[in-house]
C-alpha cells in the first residue's frame, strides 16, 4: 500500500512512517514542516511546506491541466478565502487567486494519478494553500483521504474521511475515557486562566 502523509517532519511522525513500514504500509510522498533533519524513508519525495505553498522543488511530473469544471462552486469559493491567510496586505487579485487555485490544482492532480497513492494521511483538516487543493484532486480521482480533527480537548483528536464531516459520514475513534474526566481536563486548560479576567 502507498500513501502521501501531510504533516511536519518530526519525531512523532517518523515513529509513525516507521509502523505502517512494518505493516507494508509505504510513505511515497511526505509534505511537512522540518522538524527533524533525519532522512525521510528510501523511495519517499520530501516536500517542504512553504515550497509546496510556492510550487518550488516539485515531484518530476508532466503538468495536466486539472479541469475546473469538475469542481463544485463552493470547493473554488473557499480557496479563494484560503489565500486570505497568506494575504495579509490584500494584494492578492482574484485573478491571481484563481491562477494559483488553478495550478495547485493541476499539480496537485498531476501528481496523485502519476504516483497512484491508495491514501492521504493529514494531520489537520486541509485548510491551506497546497493541502486543500490536494484533497480536492484526491477526493476527484476517487483516493482515499484521512484527516485528523482538533477536538477542545488537550491532545484529544477525531479521525473523518471528509473535511465536511458528519457523524454519518466520518470514521470518528471512540473516545473511552470518562467524559467527567475530559469535562474537567478542558475546563482546568481552557476555561480557568480566563475565569477571573476582565
Amino acid at each position: 500500500m502507498k500513501v502521501f502523509l501531510g504533516a511536519s517532519k518530526n519525531k512523532f511522525w517518523f515513529n509513525i512512517v516507521k509502523e505502517l513500514k512494518d505493516n507494508e504500509i509505504d510513505v511515497i510522498y511526505w509534505i511537512g514542516e522540518v522538524r527533524s533533519e533525519d532522512p525521510v524513508p528510501e523511495n519517499c519525495f520530501f516536500h517542504e511546506v512553504v515550497d509546496a505553498y510556492l510550487l518550488k522543488n516539485l515531484y518530476n511530473v508532466e503538468i495536466e491541466t486539472f479541469d475546473i469544471t469538475a469542481l463544485d462552486i463552493k470547493d473554488y469559493y473557499c480557496y479563494l478565502k484560503i489565500l486570505d491567510r497568506g494575504d495579509d496586505l490584500g494584494g492578492y487579485s482574484f485573478s491571481m487567486r484563481d491562477r494559483l487555485f488553478k495550478e495547485q490544482l493541476s499539480y496537485w492532480y498531476s501528481v496523485l494519478k502519476n504516483t497512484k497513492p491508495d491514501a492521504i494521511v493529514f494531520s489537520n483538516v486541509p485548510h491551506l494553500f497546497y493541502d486543500y487543493p490536494m484533497y480536492l484532486a484526491a477526493k476527484h480521482l476517487g483516493i482515499n483521504t484521512m484527516n485528523f480533527n482538533v477536538l477542545p480537548f488537550a491532545n484529544w483528536r477525531y479521525v473523518a474521511n471528509s473535511i465536511f464531516s458528519t457523524k454519518e459520514k466520518s470514521n470518528l475513534v471512540q473516545i473511552t475515557e470518562d467524559i467527567n474526566k475530559i469535562k474537567k481536563e478542558f475546563l482546568v486548560q481552557a476555561v480557568e486562566p480566563y475565569k477571573n479576567q476582565n
